[in-house]
């Protein structure tokens, strides 16, 4: 199983390295058609603070480490800026995974046996930057056998009714990525992205929202003086994003 998901990671980083020599034909660089292909196709609304301004920047690779032993990352669909000039927000290209293919069926899912699909990701965006874990076949790995790490520590995973308020999920969770100077961006579609200006953020935060076996990657990237106050822009995607939990795919 381990295997798998090594080998499911991989795919995944090729996947966000490889994309801008593809047709992309989910929707256009544009935030309509943007939210149509969400709304329309995988049954989540996004609507966009008004406290932010759009960049106008699309299909955006990003890696927590410009290391190639560390090859992890996603990849992001929009770009937004607060007026206040402390936090730009990366909304997701697809679903997390790189996909667009969604169930055929709605499955229902013990409580007691629900996974927090993300939750991988989450532990290797920390780890990563911490030198506590490379690429799967790489030996420097082995002198991290013995390191205690309890993700806990880092992330915050909420299920049930704060999920269901905040977004009709079942689950989220929000962790911070360390050494911020460490990470990449890269345009997937051959677009410029000039435009992003992330030498000014000095820290990162995920937010993964999990609603059955949809689940959706968010970045949140501040200055010193927006991570004080990280909490209060986080709350700003309050209802912006919602999962339809009627929806069914055609």
């Amino acid at each position: 199983m381990k295997i798998i998901k090594y080998f499911a990671l991989i795919v995944t980083i090729s996947l966000a390295t490889n994309l801008h020599a593809q047709k992309f034909s989910h929707y256009e660089n544009n935030l309509n058609s943007y939210k149509e292909y969400f709304k329309d196709t995988l049954g989540i609304t996004i609507a966009f603070p008004k406290e932010f301004n759009n960049l106008d920047v699309y299909s955006v690779g990003f890696k927590v480490s410009k290391n190639p032993k560390k090859p992890t990352g996603s990849a992001y669909g929009t770009f937004f800026l607060s007026k206040d000039k402390n936090c730009m927000i990366a909304f997701p290209l697809l679903l997390f995974g790189f996909t667009s293919e969604i169930p055929k069926e709605n499955k229902t899912t013990a409580i007691n046996t629900f996974s927090f699909e993300p939750k991988n990701q989450v532990i290797n965006e920390i780890k990563i930057p911490l030198e506590l874990y490379y690429h799967p076949f790489w030996s420097d790995n082995d002198k991290n056998k013995e390191v205690t790490f309890d993700v806990y520590k880092y992330a915050d995973f909420i299920f049930g009714r704060k999920a269901r308020e905040k977004y009709n999920a079942d689950a989220y969770s929000i962790s911070d990525i360390p050494k911020t100077d460490e990470f990449e961006f890269f345009s997937l579609r051959g677009q410029s992205i000039e435009n992003l200006p992330v030498n000014k953020f000095s820290y990162c935060t995920s937010l993964f929202i999990q609603k059955g076996e949809k689940a959706l990657d968010i970045k949140f990237f501040f200055t010193e003086k927006g991570f004080k106050k990280k909490e209060k822009y986080i709350k700003m995607l309050d209802k912006h994003i919602w999962f339809d939990e009627n929806f069914k795919p055609d």
